[in-house]
């Protein structure tokens, strides 16, 4: 099960150049790092990082509009390519 996860079955350029689509969860690298995530609304993330052996788990706002929403996701992501990944040795 968790190959199936891993493995991306759509790619998710239109949305963002690093962004794939497996079974149920996305994929992304961020930075030196890759990650299967599940990507909930309003910012809610659990990532896994196989390589650097963590979870990251981020809850936020969801009490924002869809774009908002979205904005509010990559500003995360913004945090965790440039202050979590580094942290956590990746």
């Amino acid at each position: 099960m968790i190959d199936a996860v891993r493995t991306q079955r759509i790619e998710a350029s239109q949305i963002d150049g690093d962004l794939g689509y497996g079974a149920w969860w996305w994929m992304r690298s961020f930075g030196s790092a890759d990650a299967y995530f599940a990507w909930g609304y309003g910012g809610q993330l659990v990532l896994v990082f196989d390589d650097l052996r963590s979870v990251v788990v981020v809850t936020s706002r969801s009490d924002v509009d869809g774009a908002t929403s979205t904005a509010v996701s990559y500003s995360i992501f913004s945090v965790i390519t440039d202050h979590v990944v580094p942290a956590l040795g990746g």
